[in-house]
């Protein structure tokens, strides 16, 4: 390829990849950004057809090639073609059980531990482990600036389809660049400036959801030793009896399990601060309006302000409230939050403000697969990037429960466990009103 053509060829980061990357500028050669997802399957599998359909995801979708390089001071990425293989297989079946899940665990940790180079491929890589004839483990290994967490299911069910004997596409997918060269420019997309009213509304005397979390003074020194294994990352799952009455709440209050937690969080951490309001970061895919397929690293923030609510408020109020200010914020889902932040001279604060809640929902068979059972265990570096992650969870079994990864020494885990205890307080109180 002529030089031209390598030029033609390259795109600038997304606005999700270029704080991931300013971050491993600063502190290179960690594994804070090192995700790895381990799908177990328990069921006949075709070792050989399941490593044949990793490896034609890896030739298909082209963030799975990512490859990063700098022109002058401005990082971009280019997707090279690369010759179609199959995932590598350790076989260890034939081990006894003992060493067989040692040796499991030790390959488990060793991609946990992998610190990938930036300008060094690749940055993604499959890994097929087979414990035996009906036992394997997937792996999809990656630094965050390739892919996030639609991204990676959207690949799992690509794998799916091609190891059930769908045909591979002859072409590879163009989605995620079709999807970067829209978002080249702020002034590409219609949105930006009405997005930016409503960012400086929901800025405007804001009192963030980090600062009712804080419970310890501000240490510099501390915080720059706060990285991993350091960070705290605490779950607790709701009582069988609460999540049956919470499924029966959202019913009852026409409203997702989503709205629900969000108008409890929002309650509880208004009153820790004694404030009227609280704004709030919501993480989004990032698709809105986009084929919600695309795999690259598309994820966004949306910044919503919610009034604290008053403390004897009802359930059905207090959802309606808080339905009302998320319809209010999605039009500008889309429109990157740094750009957002850039553009008001406030870069530092919604950085800040990474006190997040994510709905993940798990319920879903992650690799549908006939006749295999199958769970998903994430091996990753929890570490956010703010200071918070708030994240209620849907299992696939039926369970309903709450996580907080905490990336500031700021907050001790005495803070996390009374936040926790606030909201199942809240549930409970709403759940019997």
């Amino acid at each position: 390829m002529t030089e031209a053509g390598a030029a033609a060829d390259m795109r600038p980061l997304s606005p999700a990849q270029t704080p991931i990357w300013y971050s491993e500028v600063l502190s290179p050669d960690t594994t804070r950004w090192t995700l790895v997802t381990g799908v177990f399957l328990d069921g006949p599998i075709c070792t050989a057809r399941l490593a044949a359909a990793a490896g034609s995801a890896e030739a298909y979708f082209p963030a799975l090639r990512t490859r990063l390089s700098r022109h002058g001071r401005t990082p971009m990425q280019a997707f090279p073609k690369l010759e179609q293989a199959a995932a590598p297989v350790d076989d260890l079946s034939g081990l006894p059980p003992a060493p067989r899940r040692e040796r499991l665990d030790a390959i488990l940790e060793a991609e946990r531990l992998h610190s990938y180079r930036l300008y060094d491929a690749p940055l993604h890589h499959f890994r097929l482990v087979r414990l035996g004839p009906e036992e394997h483990v997937l792996l999809l290994c990656e630094h965050h600036t390739v892919i996030d967490a639609s991204g990676v299911a959207s690949v799992l069910r690509f794998i799916a389809q091609l190891y059930k004997g769908a045909a591979p596409p002859e072409t590879p997918d163009r989605a995620y660049e079709d999807w970067l060269d829209r978002r080249a420019e702020p002034s590409a997309m219609p949105q930006f400036e009405p997005a930016l009213a409503y960012f400086g509304e929901a800025l405007a005397g804001a009192v963030f959801s980090h600062d009712a979390a804080y419970d310890r003074p501000d240490d510099p020194t501390l915080d720059a030793a706060y990285v991993p294994p350091n960070v705290l990352d605490v779950t607790r799952l709701l009582d069988a009896g609460l999540v049956q009455a919470v499924r029966a709440l959202c019913d009852r209050c026409r409203c997702s399990l989503f709205v629900l937690f969000l108008a409890a969080y929002r309650q509880v951490l208004a009153q820790l601060l004694d404030a009227a309001d609280l704004t709030i970061g919501v993480v989004v895919s990032g698709r809105a309006g986009e084929p919600d397929d695309i795999v690259g690293m598309c994820v966004n923030s949306v910044l919503v302000r919610l009034p604290a609510g008053a403390p004897d408020q009802g359930p059905e109020a207090a959802a309606r409230e808080v339905a009302e200010r998320w319809r209010a914020a999605r039009p500008f889902q889309n429109v990157p939050l740094q750009w957002l932040s850039k553009a008001a001279g406030t870069r530092r604060i919604p950085a800040r403000a990474q006190f997040v809640i994510n709905m993940l929902d798990m319920r879903h068979t992650p690799l549908p697969l006939p006749g295999v059972a199958q769970r998903v265990r994430y091996v990753t570096n929890a570490y956010p990037t703010g200071d918070l992650v708030f994240s209620p969870t849907s299992f696939e079994d039926g369970t309903l429960g709450m996580r907080m990864i905490v990336g500031t020494p700021r907050i001790s885990r005495g803070r996390v466990e009374a936040i926790f205890s606030g909201i199942v307080a809240r549930l409970s109180s709403w759940s019997v009103a």
